[in-house]
């Protein structure tokens, strides 16, 4: 029973104690932490949407850590009327632009005797139907103002299409370039196809043929020459080589050129005379014009306006909430609190018991001046190196530590 008395017994149990609060106080300190960003979280929530911060741009984005709704939806609603509505332009555009190229064709008829709206559908044939007629007539009316026949427009389709099918070009393109590199002789146009363009040699070839010097050659002549030379190219390099199979082209080109010039052209056809009345009128009476971009207002700012208000709302919300959140929050750091001082006077409490029993267990001994067993009995702690000296004497049972265990 004696051995259960020795200071050794008492001092360990004390240190337990410490290390254990010692545990709570570090958990303790973790969930403050914890406390302290949700309170910091919550306060900027509130500062956005109370506008307090420095600048409205921290405000927004403050008050939109808090807000999933309003803005976003109204925006959203916007950004797809104005979408169709450029849609819808672009096409009334598209439309009006071919209703001027059908009356210019017309015109152009009825100036030269050339049909250039029949040319326009040999070249679409040509291609073997893989340029929209569109392309295909305005590429007609530059080379016939050029000097172009419309027989060898028809050549050049037909150029464009093998020249595509050999090089895996567009076939819009190759006639695009076929057209301006002929019609404005330059070959920069005319390399990309594989069509090497030597003006003089052109020309020179063309003069032998009508048995002329080359330097009597006309414009038109000379014109000519580079027409004949790119075909010539193009036969001996491209068409040439192709089977009648290989010349059919892509069929999903052809099936998007098909629907272009078979569905959509009749349509732009029969838009551009029905609307070009309409937009002539709005044209000339500006408050027509204001009334009819009201009517398309309307339904924005109804979709617009109450996504506002429910933005305001959810912002009031997120406000509350944030309010709510913070005060819930201060609360727990204040619990935490109190919990931090019971576990500090309960660690003073078994200090103070630890003191007493090792004063109680040791007041009958005679203790040298400044050893631990002095401090024991004055109640107070003893330090690191009194406590080794004292665990020594009590393994070895010298001095007073031997009266513990007899």
């Amino acid at each position: 029973m004696a051995k259960n008395r020795v200071f050794i017994d008492v001092v360990v149990d004390d240190k337990g104690t410490t290390k254990r609060v010692a545990v709570n106080a570090k958990k303790l300190g973790l969930e403050l932490d914890k406390t302290g960003k949700s309170a910091s979280t919550a306060d900027r929530n509130l500062k956005g949407a109370a506008q307090t911060s420095s600048n409205a741009t921290k405000n927004f984005s403050k008050m939109a850590q808090g807000i999933s709704g309003g803005l976003v939806p109204a925006y959203a609603t916007l950004a797809a009327q104005v979408f169709a509505i450029t849609a819808a332009f672009n096409f009334l555009q598209s439309a009006a632009d071919f209703g001027v190229l059908a009356t210019g064709q017309e015109a152009f008829a009825k100036s030269t005797g050339i049909a250039i709206r029949s040319l326009s559908e040999d070249i679409v044939n040509a291609t073997n139907a893989q340029i929209g007629f569109k392309d295909a007539s305005q590429a007609a009316a530059i080379g016939l103002a050029s000097g172009l026949s419309p027989d060898q427009l028809r050549d050049l389709g037909t150029a464009a299409r093998d020249a595509s099918a050999v090089l895996g070009r567009d076939v819009t393109d190759s006639f695009n370039r076929l057209v301006r590199g002929v019609t404005k002789a330059e070959p920069e146009l005319l390399d990309e196809l594989g069509i090497i363009l030597r003006l003089e040699t052109a020309s020179k070839k063309y003069a032998d043929a009508l048995g002329k010097d080359v330097k009597a050659l006309t414009q038109f002549e000379k014109s000519q020459a580079v027409a004949n030379d790119v075909l010539a190219q193009s036969q001996e390099k491209f068409s040439a080589v192709l089977t009648d199979q290989q010349k059919l082209g892509n069929a999903v080109t052809k099936f998007g050129k098909s629907f272009e010039n078979n569905l959509l052209k009749p349509f732009q056809e029969a838009l551009a005379k029905g609307i070009t009345p309409v937009i002539e009128f709005l044209t000339d009476n500006i408050p027509a014009l204001a009334a009819a971009f009201a009517l398309l207002a309307i339904p924005i700012m109804k979709a617009i306006v109450p996504a506002l208000g429910e933005m305001g709302d959810a912002a009031q919300q997120a406000a509350d909430d944030a309010a709510d959140a913070l005060e819930q929050e201060i609360r727990k750091l204040d619990e935490k609190k109190e919990a931090l001082l019971e576990v500090e006077r309960v660690e003073n409490n078994t200090r103070k018991k630890a003191a007493q029993s090792a004063q109680k267990a040791t007041k009958d001994l005679q203790a040298r001046r400044g050893s631990g067993l002095e401090t024991l009995q004055t109640g107070g702690i003893p330090t690191d190196r009194q406590l080794a000296g004292m665990i020594r004497a009590a393994e070895k049972g010298t001095g007073e530590y031997k009266k513990l265990s007899d």
